[in-house]
């Protein structure tokens, strides 16, 4: 819980968590939220970007950014607990297998829906029957370790049933991230 944070930019707001990533000087923690949640942020004169847990809000570098594969990659000075990867461990998503969404719907930090892997499609995309709310986009989508399996980034349309979309966490390595040296 405490890896995971509400991440703010102008009228957005969504989610993310720490990953163990080498932050550059100045910086103690790399986040990764969904691109959607930053957007705002990526133009100039845009509004700053910030995380918060609980009542504390710190501010947050915006440092990379995919639209295509819909993720961020922030860094802050506070220190977080990274979350473990699903695929350092062995662990890559199985259909079928129990999941957990973490985040913040609807500015309810430390929410968590759950559900199972519906479907892995072109080896990028997880679709889950764990609802991804307003609010929760940018969390992890985790396994029953408590591994990130992927980046929750989209709910489905309420008219085709509760569920949504995570983003592999493998995917951010070939966007935002330079993975040569581990997660």
């Amino acid at each position: 819980k405490g890896s995971v944070v509400t991440v703010y930019a102008g009228t957005s707001t969504g989610s993310g968590f720490a990953i163990d990533v080498e932050p550059p000087s100045g910086y103690s923690t790399a986040i990764i939220t969904a691109h959607h949640v930053i957007e705002e942020a990526t133009v100039q004169g845009g509004p700053d970007v910030s995380v918060g847990q609980e009542t504390e809000r710190i501010t947050a570098e915006l440092w990379s950014w995919d639209a295509r594969y819909v993720l961020a990659l922030l860094f802050v000075t506070a220190e977080l607990k990274p979350l473990p990867w699903a695929s350092d461990e062995g662990h890559d998503p199985q259909e079928g297998e129990d999941v957990i969404a973490l985040g913040s719907p609807f500015g309810l930090e430390g929410s968590t829906t759950e559900g199972i892997v519906s479907n892995i499609a072109d080896q990028d995309t997880i679709f889950t029957s764990a609802t991804i709310n307003s609010g929760n986009s940018g969390g992890p989508l985790l396994n029953r370790f408590g591994e990130v399996l992927g980046v929750n980034v989209q709910r489905i349309k309420p008219e085709l049933g509760e569920g949504g979309f995570a983003v592999k966490i493998e995917r951010a390595c070939l966007v935002i991230l330079d993975c040569s040296s581990g997660s």
